[in-house]
């Protein structure tokens, strides 16, 4: 194995043999890397694949690359910023942020009170039917988010009885 005569590309030649060389010369190879052309090889590509239409994408590559170098050159110039209103950052927001309804805060009910009804016990089918007694329509199927319906169905019950009796 390793690298024989037969063996050794002329990628290897040149690493070998003349790259040191150049080094000396010209203080490093910087000037001889080919990231540019490999650069421009991509964005060629990617034009000739994605964006031209095949028939002359000679034509379209030289386009592209004449384009990346006339904008080479040019700098964006960042638009300028004026402030509205300068109180907003600091009051505006958290004044805004806390008229929204957060629907993840509701209020628990202060009545942990046992219900009258055995909620675990129940089968999806006999939630289903108390919750239709009771006025309340859903299309839920999950026998853990009917229960949760179904205690609060009979909380809210319970606490609008009082209300009533006033």
């Amino acid at each position: 194995m390793g690298y024989e005569k037969a063996r050794t590309t002329p990628y290897i030649h040149a690493m070998v043999y003349h790259v040191p060389k150049f080094m000396r010369i010209h203080n490093g190879i910087k000037k001889f890397i080919g990231q540019g052309v490999e650069k421009l090889n991509d964005d060629c590509r990617r034009v000739h694949l994605q964006r031209s239409n095949k028939w002359d994408a000679a034509k379209d590559v030289l386009l592209v690359g004449k384009r990346i170098e006339h904008l080479a050159e040019c700098k964006r110039t960042p638009r300028s910023y004026k402030k509205q209103n300068s109180s907003y950052l600091e009051t505006g927001i958290k004044d805004t942020r806390s008229k929204r309804v957060r629907i993840s805060c509701e209020e628990v009910a202060d009545s942990q009170e046992p219900l009258d009804i055995d909620v675990d016990t129940l089968s999806v089918q006999e939630i289903k039917e108390l919750l239709k007694v009771r006025g309340v329509k859903t299309r839920i199927r999950c026998l853990k988010k009917l229960k949760k319906q179904l205690i609060e169905s009979l909380r809210n019950k319970e606490n609008e009885a009082p209300n009533s009796q006033q």
